[in-house]
């Protein structure tokens, strides 16, 4: 194995936790965690791009996300008064979930606030070219 490669691989693992370090101090005061966030965020996309509730398996697989972080996740934001967790009337095992207004409200200034960082820890860079790259190896499209 080249010494490049395995150095390209210890970059990209530290720029991502330096970057999600960065994402835990912005969303402190908000009183998230990065995976309530990435919840609240998806569950409100779904509900309201795609004009339909999400169940929490769906939101879980748009914020990359294992099931079981997601489903404790939207427990603290129920918890909150920030999501409704609702048993699906179609299918017992499931839950369908939406955001209150409360958490409509603080997804989109906590967004606000994610973007901003975000748009400053990769203006050293290129960052479309970088998204472009990073797309092709999690073959998302």
């Amino acid at each position: 194995m080249s010494h490049n490669v395995f150095k390209l691989g210890q970059l990209l693992t530290n720029s991502g936790q330096q970057w999600r370090a960065g994402v835990v101090e912005v969303l402190e005061p908000f009183g998230l965690t990065p995976s309530q966030f990435f919840m609240l965020v998806a569950i409100q996309h779904q509900q309201f791009a795609r004009d339909h509730l999400p169940s929490q398996k769906t939101a879980a697989n748009a914020a990359g996300l294992d099931l079981n972080v997601a489903s404790q996740a939207t427990k603290i934001l129920a918890s909150h008064y920030l999501v409704n967790r609702e048993l699906d009337n179609d299918d017992s095992r499931a839950y369908v979930l939406s955001c209150t207004l409360a958490g409509e409200q603080l997804g989109k200034t906590a967004s606000e606030a994610v973007c901003t960082y975000t748009e400053q820890f990769f203006e050293a860079c290129n960052a479309d070219a970088l998204a472009r790259e990073l797309f092709k190896l999690t073959k998302q499209k």
